[in-house]
This record gives structure tokens, C-alpha cells and sequence, in this order.
């Protein structure tokens, strides 16, 4: 009972006496908000919720109960949702219910201790959506997590180039004027799901040999995203990754329009962090995706040429510490270029992960390999 005490109720209904007599007999075992009408209801969702349970009134003028849930459903989808009725709305009410829209319904009046218990059932239900959906969303952003993981295990020398890349979407988005929505981010780090493979990656000798594993790289990504729920407009993006042409619009209506627009944004982004990384400037290296991608608008080579590159590494004000492999710890960064018994290597700038930390210690051995690292 202590956490519904914590639990917030929100009361609707255009009598201000009914509202009062609510809050009365209710406030001591709730936080209770009341809301004269609809529209106040509405406006007490956006400003002040979320709300476990919501109380509303069937016969208000302007705008009745049935109204009010299509409108506070959007707003707040996983509140519970209680409304008092006479018996000549029990048919509207019924309806109500059968369409999901209301958790239970109420005769009026109706006595307080009957609606506090129906509230109790109202917050077990919130909490266990919400407890839901959170277990759900760790269980995502897990899996998320195990599939960056095995990819910088697997290829470290293309992975951890990722957050350069990351970088260069970021200014890109901003030039555009384009939101960098989660699935833009996520399909910066996924789009090179296929290098992870691949048993002999092909050594970066041109640009030519690049894209053309970034073609094959993107369809085999595609395959195994697509099979993730909430992932498929993820899915698209990296399936386009390896063949964008740059002819983008910024304006889109759709999720399914941001396709291309992302997709060409990250294929730029890459194909730009490979030209700095040869010394490439900003101008030359637009006039080089100019080359790539033939079709770009004149929008996205003007937000290449005002990239900045990446810093070198590590700057100056950097405390870089020698250390054997045992004292590495994860979230450390790689001073310089490392490679272990030609098994590994891993550019400077590597962000150490906790896996990456014990594959370093298993190939390192007794051995006694020392590591420049930034501590942060």
C-alpha cells in the first residue's frame, strides 16, 4: 500500500463540488490532481503527468468521457482509465470497455470505499505495464549492447573507428538541420554488423574494395537486424547503407522517407572519417565523395566541407600512463596504436570495454606487454 500512497491520480469532472468531494475522501490515500473538464484534463496530462489512474466523469458538457479518452489515450497510454456513469449511459460505457479504451466502469454514485479499491486495481495494472516495459527496454538495449560488443571483438580495427564516425554524423545532422533520431545512431554502429563475418577481412587498399564490402556488409546486416523487433526502420537504413546516392531532401513525413536521408548521411559519414584518417581535408576529402556519390545534393556536400575532423589523439592536456594489461580498466582510452602477438590490433583511441580488456589479458599472457593509456 506504501507505493500506491506514491501513486498519482488524476480526477475529471466538470462539477467543482464533485472534484472537492474526491479529493477529500480520497487524498489521504492517494496524491490526488483534479481537472474541471476535459480540456484541463488534457492539460494537466501534458504539464503535469504521467498518471497512474485517471477518473473521468461520463456527462461533461463540451466535451463527454468518450471524447476525452480518444484524445488522453495518445497522452497517456499506460494509465488506467476509470469512468463514472449513470445506468442511461451503461450502454456508451459498455462500448467503452469492449474497445479497450476503459479499465472499469463505475455507476454513480458511487461510494468511496468501492472506488478506492478499483483504484488500487487501476495502480497494479500501471505498475505492471510500466515494470513491463522496462524489462522489456533493458532486455533491448542489452541485446543492443551484445551485438556492438561481439562487432568490436570481432573487427576492432573498423569498430573502434566508430565513434569518429559517430562524430561526423552528429555534424552532418546538424548542418541538415535533421533530427539525429536513435535509429540514425544506432545504424552508425550497425551498419558494419557484416565485417564481423567476415573470417579474412580484405585490407583497406582503395576506396574501391572499401564500398564494395560496405555493399556486402549492409545486406547481410540488414538480414540479421531485421529479425530484431523495433529495429526495422534500422534494418532499412543499413540495407542502404552500402548503395546510397546522396540524393537526399532534408523535409520527410514519414519514418520510411528518413531512410535514404540516413542512410546517405552514415555512408558520407564513413567514407569521410576513412579520408581524414589519410590526411584528407575537409574539401578534399568532399571532393572524393563527390566521386563516390555521383547523385549527392549540393545540401549534403555542403555539410561535408564544413566537418571538422577529428582531433588528433591524444590531446595535449591527456594524462597518459604506462600500464601492463592486468591494470587496464574498462572505459580507458588507447594512447596509442597496440598489436598483440599479431592477433589483435587496436588503433589509438580505442575505448576499452570490459570483454575487450580480458581478450588484451588472455593474448598477452605473462608476457610483459606495457599500454599507453588515457585516464580519465
Amino acid at each position: 500500500m506504501a507505493n500506491m500512497k506514491r501513486m498519482r491520480i488524476l480526477c475529471v469532472d466538470d462539477e467543482p463540488n464533485i472534484l472537492e468531494g474526491l479529493r477529500v475522501h480520497l487524498g489521504r490515500s492517494f496524491d490526488m490532481t483534479t481537472a474541471q473538464g476535459g480540456d484541463a484534463a488534457l492539460e494537466a496530462i501534458v504539464q503535469e503527468g504521467p498518471f497512474a489512474v485517471i477518473v473521468t466523469d461520463f456527462r461533461m458538457p463540451g466535451m463527454n468521457g468518450i471524447e476525452f479518452l480518444q484524445a488522453a489515450k495518445p497522452l497517456a497510454p499506460d494509465s488506467s482509465f476509470i469512468m463514472l456513469t449513470g445506468n442511461h449511459d451503461l450502454e456508451c460505457a459498455i462500448q467503452a470497455v469492449n474497445e479497450g479504451q476503459v479499465f472499469r466502469f463505475l455507476n454513480k454514485p458511487c461510494p468511496s470505499r468501492v472506488l478506492k479499491l478499483v483504484l488500487d486495481e487501476g495502480i497494479a495494472k500501471y505498475q505492471y505495464l510500466i515494470e513491463k516495459r522496462e524489462v522489456l527496454n533493458e532486455t533491448f538495449v542489452g541485446a543492443i549492447r551484445l551485438m556492438t560488443e561481439v562487432m568490436e571483438m570481432s573487427y576492432p580495427e573498423v569498430f573502434s573507428r566508430a565513434s569518429a564516425v559517430e562524430s561526423i554524423v552528429s555534424q552532418l545532422c546538424e548542418s541538415l538541420r535533421i533530427e539525429e533520431r536513435w535509429e540514425i545512431k544506432l545504424a552508425t554502429r550497425l551498419c558494419r554488423l557484416g565485417a564481423a563475418l567476415i573470417e579474412h577481412v580484405p585490407q583497406e587498399s582503395s576506396m574501391e574494395t572499401v564500398t564494395q564490402n560496405w555493399i556486402w556488409e549492409a545486406n547481410v546486416g540488414k538480414l540479421l537486424i531485421r529479425h530484431v523487433p523495433r529495429l526495422e526502420l534500422v534494418s532499412e537504413i543499413v540495407g542502404l547503407f552500402g548503395t546510397a546516392d546522396g540524393a537526399i531532401q532534408t523535409m520527410f513525413d514519414k519514418d520510411e522517407e528518413l531512410v535514404p536521408i540516413a542512410a546517405a548521411i552514415i555512408r558520407s559519414a564513413w567514407f569521410l572519417e576513412y579520408q581524414f584518417r589519410r590526411g584528407s581535408t575537409p574539401t578534399e576529402a568532399t571532393k572524393g565523395l563527390m566521386q563516390l556519390m555521383p547523385a549527392a545534393s549540393s545540401m549534403l556536400l555542403e555539410a561535408a566541407r564544413s566537418i571538422q575532423p577529428p582531433k588528433p589523439f591524444p590531446e595535449k592536456d591527456a594524462v597518459v600512463r604506462s600500464m601492463t594489461a592486468q591494470e587496464l580498466k574498462p572505459g580507458m582510452v588507447l594512447a596509442e596504436k597496440v598489436s598483440i602477438k599479431d592477433a589483435l590490433t587496436l588503433e589509438a583511441g580505442h575505448k576499452l570495454s570490459e570483454p575487450m580488456i580480458c581478450r588484451i589479458v588472455q593474448l598477452a599472457g605473462s608476457a610483459a606487454c606495457s599500454f599507453q593509456a588515457v585516464v580519465q
